[in-house]
């Protein structure tokens, strides 16, 4: 194979591994498609290595861009959906499958304990101590829950939170 060649599938190959890394996914997949049309049919031993690898990057984009994502069938299923959500920092799809779970009156203190922790990282205090206090309500031991979960650290200087996490005799 001539030099010349090689070290342009290189260049090109390393520009398109250079966006995939950062995230541009449309250049990426671009330069790799470029790559298999115009290198992958050439007679050398490189070559397959390098198919190998642009193949392997595509099949990668191709998931980022249609996850395959099992069916829902339980409570449960939608209760573990939910919690990679908020784990994802993707908030509204979370709070939509919490919300479905209410409905069926599903671990509805549990429930509630994690909407109010969606909202607060979405900095929606009012919505985060709503849900607190229901999921309290329901169950005092979210109290003891959100008084240590660092997560409700910002509301430490909100008298209503105070409130909501303090313990009485009662709780004890």
């Amino acid at each position: 194979m001539q030099k010349a060649i090689r070290t342009k599938i290189e260049r090109q190959y390393t520009q398109a591994v250079k966006d995939f890394k950062s995230g541009n996914f449309t250049s990426a997949r671009k330069i790799f498609d470029g790559l298999v049309q115009e290198f992958s049919d050439l007679q050398d031993e490189f070559i397959p290595q390098v198919m190998v690898k642009v193949r392997v990057h595509l099949a990668m984009i191709d998931a980022r861009e249609a996850p395959q994502h099992p069916p829902l069938k339980t409570s449960e299923d939608k209760l573990n959906q939910a919690i990679y959500h908020l784990n994802a920092g993707q908030y509204e799809p979370a709070v939509k499958l919490l919300e479905k779970l209410l409905a069926k009156d599903f671990e509805k203190a549990y429930v509630h304990y994690l909407i109010a922790i969606a909202h607060l990282r979405q900095e929606d205090p009012k919505a985060t101590l709503e849900h607190l206090k229901k999921a309290i309500k329901l169950d005092g031991f979210y109290k003891i829950l959100a008084y240590n979960e660092s997560d409700f650290a910002p509301l430490t200087d909100k008298k209503e939170f105070l409130d909501l996490v303090r313990l009485t005799d009662s709780d004890s």
